[in-house]
């Protein structure tokens, strides 16, 4: 819990940076090859725990320059190869598991949980689109991080570590 609450502070950090030290200067069509492999690595960072692939993303597009509606919209598209490569693993390593998963649930509820999935997701994108253009998301990140340290440490006191 310590770790996460640490990784918690430095994204709240890193977003903040990238937010200070925004200069506006291309738009997503402006991206090179170098700006689109610094964005595969930071996306790769959310593997970390506490760390926010959307917000990793985002943050890093900020600091290459890009407007921030601008990299929040990509830092969303750029779910879609993640997300299709995580399928893609979980179905050649697993192949037995996902296929009992499939058979245990009909089509048409297998149909419903995409359709709704797609919905909330809508609504909680464009909520966070809201939500970004404030401040206040650096300001909850670090006391997230804040209190995932505070109880990792109490965590470790209570289990005789420290």
């Amino acid at each position: 819990m310590t770790v996460l609450g640490v990784v918690l502070l430095i994204d709240g950090i890193i977003i903040y940076l990238s937010r200070k030290n925004y200069i506006p200067r291309k738009g997503l069509h402006d991206l090179r090859l170098r700006d689109i492999i610094i964005v595969g690595i930071a996306q790769g960072l959310a593997a970390l725990p506490g760390v926010s692939r959307s917000g990793i993303t985002t943050s890093a597009l900020i600091l290459l320059g890009v407007k921030p509606e601008e990299a929040f919209k990509l830092s969303f598209i750029s779910l879609i190869p993640a997300t299709l490569g995580a399928i893609g693993v979980t179905v050649l390593f697993s192949k037995h598991e996902v296929s009992q998963a499939v058979h245990s649930v009909s089509l048409s509820g297998l149909l419903i949980s995409i359709v709704v999935a797609t919905f909330v997701s809508i609504f909680f994108i464009n909520a966070l689109l809201r939500f970004a253009r404030t401040n206040k998301v650096v300001v909850l990140v670090i006391i997230l991080g804040i209190i995932a340290i505070i109880s990792g440490i109490l965590s470790g006191i209570a289990k005789g570590f420290y």
